[in-house]
């Protein structure tokens, strides 16, 4: 399977001159936070790990077809990118460069990352551009790593890209960072947005947080002298975690196999523990399967992520461990089908 490509010098040439001529043409971009224009240093951080991510899987992509070359966005727009413009523009093929025929978009991996998918309005924005045919319309996945074995290197496309461009009088203050050639780009999954809209949920500002996924973690916990909490029809029951209600978007949490849940009142706050008697699988549609083994104790730590687990916008989310479950292993098909139909 051809998911990896590895970045060269071309690459980070390509990205960073980007980066300085978005600078230079539109003034650098007013920040959000501060309302000042952003530096030449803020706007390299913020635009090459992008457009590296887009090289890479433009690169991987075209492993799968002998005959198409796809093209990504490199113009200077005022505003930054469009947002209704695929990342592929257009595609060259039998020497001749066209359109494209289905919307690709490249979105980044974040190794914390809970949840994936897209804003409402871009979700709704898509959708539109690809005249309600959700199935035309992709979302490739992808992150940079480093596969360095030298220790304590940096990862860093800036700092790589220092570290072979400047005079040798200088390069060794780039010497911490990852070599050349050491720095891949993978994709992790691909979906469509007919996959997301089926499988994800809208969030709502105000209404929703941020979520845990990885709910369940073992516990050396002795269960026997806590109160037993009742798995009504084999479902976890919809309390109160974190002192928040519940959320009626997660839905039920089901368990398969035989198991006691129980509850530890702690001074300010309770702490809930399935014993699982035999080997578990805890199920649910938003958040996937929970995989518990026999004779072993887990606290379920359901409730809202982080210290700030607000939602700044209306977005369509898929937890990201539940597209793996999905998706995760259909890359090299829907690689293939994107490289057919673009």
């Amino acid at each position: 399977m051809e998911k990896e490509y590895f970045l060269d010098k071309t690459d980070l040439e390509l990205c960073v001159k980007f980066a300085v001529d978005m600078h230079i043409k539109t003034g650098g971009s007013v920040s959000r936070t501060t309302g000042q224009a952003r530096g030449l240093g803020t706007m390299i951080n913020d635009w090459v790990g992008g457009k590296a991510l887009e090289i890479g899987v433009k690169k991987i992509l075209e492993k799968y077809s002998s005959s198409k070359e796809l093209v990504l966005d490199f113009s200077i727009h005022k505003k930054g990118k469009i947002e209704n413009d695929p990342d592929i523009i257009r595609v060259k093929e039998n020497g001749q460069e066209r359109p494209w025929n289905i919307f690709v978009e490249v979105k980044n991996f974040g190794v914390n990352d809970r949840w994936i998918g897209l804003s409402k309005i871009q979700f709704d924005s898509i959708k539109e551009t690809v005249g309600n045919d959700l199935k035309k319309a992709y979302l490739v996945y992808a992150n940079i790593e480093s596969v360095t074995e030298e220790e304590n290197k940096l990862l860093d496309l800036l700092g790589t890209f220092f570290q072979i461009s400047t005079k040798e009088e200088y390069s060794s203050w780039f010497d911490q960072f990852v070599k050349l050639g050491k720095i891949k780009v993978e994709v992790a999954l691909i979906m469509t947005l007919e996959n997301l809209q089926k499988h994800g949920k809208e969030f709502v500002k105000g209404r929703d947080l941020v979520y845990e996924t990885e709910i369940f973690s073992e516990s050396h916990q002795n269960v026997e002298a806590l109160e037993p909490v009742p798995l009504g029809g084999n479902n976890i029951p919809l309390l109160p975690y974190k002192d928040t209600e519940y959320p009626k978007i997660i839905g039920p949490l089901t368990v398969h196999g035989k198991a006691n849940m129980y509850m530890k009142q702690n001074p300010k706050s309770r702490a809930y523990f399935l014993k699982c008697d035999e080997d578990v699988s805890v199920e649910n549609d938003v958040l996937g399967v929970y995989r518990l083994s026999k004779g072993k104790v887990y606290q379920f730590k359901f409730g809202p992520a982080g210290r700030n687990p607000q939602i700044f916008q209306d977005v369509v989310w898929i937890a990201k461990r539940r597209a793996l479950e999905l998706f995760g292993n259909e890359i090299e098909k829907k690689a293939e089908e994107i490289m057919a139909l673009i």
